[in-house]
């Protein structure tokens, strides 16, 4: 715990992540910890069956209430709310063994790739080992890849979002109608790592089958190196890391990949973008004229990632075409989260996977697979760590 807490102050000045600290309590946690493990009162197999991240710490972001500490989702209106009760998925880390050390914000100008960025910059920068953020177009995975960290974005309705604001009244016995919008996930360095976190963020759920083994060579993988249109055509090294990835499975496996899945790649693109990119002075006009339009491309794009994923399947796209731009670029570059909010329009699961570095700056790719597959994406994310080699640090590290 000191460890994290003195690596968290000393990044602070440098990537302005954090928005509060409980770091007193957190060290109170600690040694509560060490007087428990001192008491032998549960042997280590019952401390790693029923608390797997005991005295691991984690970070969250501050959407996401923790007891007691700032939760204004980066609003200057609410600075001084404070979360009364933990949510949902920091409840499930703690049942897990582990304690909350700090928070992260979620700015609304100034961002590494979406609203879980403060996330995604602790992580990276060794100030925390794993976290909890959320993704409506992409707010787990483009921070991750910018951070080239691993994020997973979970089947719909996999992980609960009570305690998120300002959804903070939602609980589980009332219909969680977020669930249709919002996917609340792990984000850690380490690929190892999320079948563990993702177990503990479901609290098990059997639906998304995380013990079962995925054979690779009955996997059917598609590939998608970008999406059609200027903007939204990615730069020459994230279609290379898509194309190395397709690669390690023909050449690992003897399987025959798919460069392409016919037409996929326009309705992604023309969806995605109609969906999240309408500007709001057209909105009412448009609106109605082109509503039946749009449901009829939503269930020609579902009934075709349906026949896809009839059969255990995998679609390899990047999460970004580009690596992170200057801040300046981000409204420019706006359509871009087409390659990440399409899937939440689909309920479909997906693992950000690091996928080495573009003149210096991380790119990644996202591992799609059918909905409750997710034990497929994280085998995924598993096997191309190989590949890539995961997280690269972004410092020297010495290990004393």
């Amino acid at each position: 715990m000191k460890a994290y807490i003195e690596r968290s102050k000393v990044v602070h000045p440098y990537i302005n992540a954090a928005t509060d600290e409980r770091y007193e309590d957190a060290l109170k946690d600690a040694k509560n910890i060490d007087k428990f493990l001192a008491s032998n009162v549960k042997s280590e197999e019952d401390i790693a069956r029923d608390t797997p991240l005991l005295g691991v710490p984690f970070t969250c972001k501050e959407v996401i209430g923790v007891k007691g500490m700032k939760q204004n989702s980066g609003l200057v209106r609410h600075k001084d709310r404070v979360a009364e009760e933990d949510g949902a998925a920091p409840a499930l880390y703690r049942k897990g063994g582990s304690h909350p050390s700090h928070g992260h914000g979620c700015p609304g100008i100034v961002t590494t790739g979406g609203s879980s960025g403060g996330e995604g910059a602790i992580i990276a920068a060794g100030g925390a080992l794993f976290g909890i953020g959320n993704d409506i177009a992409g707010s787990i995975r483009i921070p991750s890849c910018f951070c080239g960290i691993y994020g997973h974005k979970p089947s719909k309705g996999i992980v609960p979002n009570w305690g998120s604001f300002p959804f903070c009244h939602i609980r589980y016995e009332h219909e969680d109608r977020t669930v249709e919008f919002v996917s609340t996930g792990p984000m850690c360095r380490y690929a190892r790592d999320l079948p563990l976190l993702l177990r503990i963020l479901s609290d098990n759920d059997p639906r998304i089958h995380l013990d079962e083994k995925v054979n690779f060579r009955n996997l059917k993988i598609y590939y998608i190196e970008e999406f059609p249109g200027t903007l939204l055509s990615a730069v020459p090294d994230v279609k290379k890391a898509i194309r190395k990835a397709a690669e390690h499975f023909e050449a690992e496996y003897g399987i025959k990949t798919t460069p392409s899945i016919t037409g996929i790649e326009v309705r992604f693109q023309h969806l995605g973008i109609q969906t999240f990119g309408i500007r709001r002075t057209t909105i009412l006009i448009l609106l109605e004229r082109r509503r039946q339009e749009l449901e009829l491309e939503f269930k020609n794009l579902e009934q075709k990632i349906k026949e896809i994923f009839e059969e255990d399947a995998i679609i390899l796209v990047p999460t970004h075409p580009e690596p992170a731009p200057h801040y300046l670029m981000t409204i420019p570059m706006y359509p871009n989260i087409a390659y990440t909010c399409i899937f939440n329009i689909l309920g479909l699961p997906s693992s950000q996977i690091p996928a080495g570095l573009s003149n210096g700056v991380p790119i990644g790719i996202q591992a799609v697979s059918g909905p409750f597959k997710d034990h497929i994406s994280v085998a995924t994310a598993l096997e191309l760590d190989k590949v890539f080699n995961g997280w690269i640090s972004p410092f020297p590290i010495n290990v004393q």
